[in-house]
């Protein structure tokens, strides 16, 4: 996101998060939200939230939202126009939330200078695991997956990229998997790594740069890492990213813009498609892909957090309105998140 001033207690930077879909397979018995019958608007139960990062369990149709303001985790089914509470603010420790993010039937959140991430299970809230980076000024911003549960979390102050694997009792583990320094990806001032997505075949991650813009390939077996080629187009803003098939939507949060890149097979490359923004747009943050139909196949062990095919469907538009709670400004009440047509 933009930084318009300096945040008290020490915290460097403010980061949003990107949101893909989730394609965790439901139980039998799960309900399944009727996705062709998305509201125009959700609204977000409190008023001091500013909701920061979205995730979505697509066989559930249920979607995750963390919050900013005061660390709540937000939960509701997108056939339906309210959400509630599924974990409060301020438990476990936590007072902010970024990205909330649902994958391997558990519930992944960021922190905002605290060094935390937390685990849930999704189906109870209950707490799992509190993970720590051990760098307290870690800024972890937004999870991608591979589809045998493994977790990568951008950290949006320090030049890494950090991985969580389970064992076999699911007992998770964090590591840092890639140091960016002396590679493509160089990290400035500001907000550096913010939105992360796995292509549906789980060999590359494609990261953005909020400061300046740019897209970065990760290739997962080998590590290298490339800047991707978007023909130029400016996307300086880019906070949560949603990725359907080789559909890459971006969201620029100050430009209250959603701008699709379709994205070369290698994911090498990519080319502008459409630019779409709304006076409905209120400095968005994170989007999610939901599907007319309902969800795509796959083992309830699998993970992923991509659609494997394309269809036409719903883009549902955090509004964030960060823009408020960096200002000291009044934000518009409620709190929502906007459906549109996707484009």
């Amino acid at each position: 996101m933009k930084i318009s001033r300096t945040l008290r207690g020490g915290a460097v930077a403010l980061a949003a998060a990107a949101v893909v879909v989730g394609a965790s397979q439901a139980r039998s018995g799960d309900h399944q939200g009727n996705t062709s019958h998305v509201p125009k608007t959700i609204v977000l139960p409190g008023d001091t939230l500013f909701p920061e990062g979205m995730g979505l369990d697509a066989k559930r149709g249920q979607y995750f939202v963390g919050a900013i303001g005061g660390g709540a985790v937000l939960t509701g089914k997108v056939d339906e126009a309210t959400a509630t509470v599924f974990s409060p603010a301020g438990a476990d420790g936590r007072t902010a939330a970024l990205g909330a993010r649902p994958d391997h039937r558990r519930v992944f959140v960021g922190s905002f200078g605290s060094g935390k991430i937390w685990i849930y299970d999704e189906r109870s809230a209950k707490l799992i695991a509190v993970l720590d980076t051990g760098l307290p000024s870690s800024v972890l911003n937004d999870f991608s997956f591979l589809r045998d549960g493994t977790a990568f979390v951008t950290d949006s102050i320090n030049p890494f990229l950090w991985r969580i694997t389970f064992s076999r009792n699911g007992t998770p583990t964090l590591d840092k998997f890639l140091d960016f320094s002396g590679t493509a990806f160089v990290y400035g001032p500001g907000i550096n790594a913010d939105g992360i997505v796995t292509s549906p075949d789980g060999r590359f991650l494609v990261i953005n740069q909020l400061s300046t813009g740019d897209l970065f390939r990760v290739d997962v077996a080998t590590k290298a890492v490339t800047k991707i080629d978007v023909g130029g187009f400016d996307l300086t803003n880019a906070d949560g990213m949603a990725l359907d098939g080789s559909s890459l939507y971006v969201v620029r949060n100050a430009n209250a813009q959603i701008v699709k890149v379709d994205m070369a097979p290698d994911f090498a490359s990519g080319t502008v498609d459409t630019v779409t923004t709304s006076p409905a747009f209120l400095f968005p943050s994170a989007a999610i892909v939901v599907h007319t139909h309902d969800g795509h196949g796959g083992d309830d062990d699998e993970g992923g957090d991509e659609n494997d095919e394309n269809g036409a469907g719903k883009l549902l538009v955090l509004n964030s309105q960060l823009d408020k709670f960096l200002g000291g400004g009044t934000p518009q009440l409620p709190f929502t998140i906007t459906s549109i047509t996707q484009p």
